[in-house]
């Protein structure tokens, strides 16, 4: 059971009509985000210092929301850094974030640090219109498909183990998008996508099929001809 019980009974001894936040304690920050964030009818950024207390932060609101409910988005401190260091987990948990962001319409609050509040990112529709949506029966030229995921960021890999990567062989394109967990199967017959189906990366084994599936983009700075 989430504790929103005890929103109610605190809220008039947490609020307040300065606008000024003092806190002794991520507890007390914790209880008047989630107060604001209850009244909001829109998600509540918060900053703070660092990626690990946005994680401690994160874990006390869990009682009082769900985790569709909140995301954190936690990217390296700068760009050199995040292609030195930056693991596939981190990068595809940062991506997986902002897909949440925009396609999540139960979003109460948004956690980051203040490198995320200042990275510069693509509009919110310019990354939606980087979703790649396939549906079965949908004629797709497989070489096509192939170039799409090249301009959205994905490697080529011999086999899809992790996340932003796809395998091609034969009228079959593998696909590990980081909004699945699980990767994607796309097996043509011509120019016609004639099944959808996820499968375990390990046995090779098919989990489901599907009718259509939502490819996400595999990195967040894009540059046309234009902006180059």
């Amino acid at each position: 059971m989430r504790n929103t019980i005890v929103l109610d009974e605190i809220k008039d001894v947490l609020n307040d009509d300065s606008g000024f936040l003092s806190y002794n304690s991520l507890i007390e920050e914790a209880l008047k985000l989630a107060l604001l964030a209850k009244n909001s009818d829109v998600p509540i950024i918060a900053v703070k210092e660092n990626n690990y207390l946005v994680n401690k932060l994160q874990e006390i609101l869990w009682s009082y929301f769900t985790e569709d409910e909140i995301i954190s988005y936690l990217p390296e401190e700068s760009l050199r850094a995040e292609e030195i260091a930056s693991s596939f987990e981190n990068r595809a948990n940062r991506l997986n974030s902002l897909y949440k962001i925009i396609r999540n319409d139960k979003l109460k609050i948004i956690l980051i640090s203040p490198y995320g509040f200042i990275r510069h990112l693509p509009h919110k529709k310019e990354l939606q219109g980087k979703l790649l949506r396939l549906s079965r029966n949908m004629e797709y030229r497989k070489e096509d498909l192939i170039q799409k995921l090249i301009e959205l960021g994905y490697e080529k890999t011999n086999h899809v183990e992790t996340p932003m990567t796809y395998a091609s062989r034969g009228f079959i394109v593998d696909v590990y998008s980081v909004n699945y967990d699980n990767p994607i199967r796309i097996e043509f017959f011509d120019d016609i996508i004639d099944s959808l189906r996820f499968f375990d990366n390990s046995t090779q084994r098919t989990i489901n099929e599907v009718e259509e599936v939502e490819i996400c983009f595999a990195k967040d700075v894009f540059f046309d001809e234009e902006k180059k």
